[in-house]
């Protein structure tokens, strides 16, 4: 989840200091707070802006499905679901289509094709 943006000083501050992944942070916020909706460009050294799991890294944009995932693995549905709607909240266009699927097929019990489609939008390629 970003931080909040506390401001232009703290901005100023980060790319003062050099710290540019901090000073990403601010305005990465800053969009998203304006409704912007801001992808990660997934560079190798941005280890705050990427979730590092056994899965590997994916954006932050879609750690909601990383983690709706992992819940289906550890059977934990109402985690999944409650991932899968958060996710919902800002997708758009085939993101949204296919995160709707997922949440349907959930809410049907059918695990198989959620994990498929999850590992599908992840690039990992659904279940084992």
């Amino acid at each position: 989840m970003p931080r909040l943006f506390l401001g232009p000083a703290e901005l100023v501050a980060a790319l003062g200091t050099g710290d540019l992944e901090e000073a990403n942070e601010h305005i990465t916020a800053l969009l998203e707070a304006a409704g912007i909706h801001v992808e990660d460009e997934g560079h190798d050294d941005d280890e705050g802006d990427t979730s590092d799991t056994d899965m590997g890294e994916v954006s932050p944009a879609l750690v909601p499905l990383q983690e709706a995932l992992e819940a289906i693995e550890h059977g934990d549905l109402e985690t999944a679901e409650h991932e899968l709607l958060e996710f919902v909240e800002s997708a758009e266009g085939m993101d949204l289509t296919q995160a709707e699927e997922a949440l349907t097929h959930l809410l049907a019990g059918e695990l198989h094709d959620v994990e498929d489609i999850l590992g599908e939008m992840l690039g990992t390629g659904g279940h084992s």
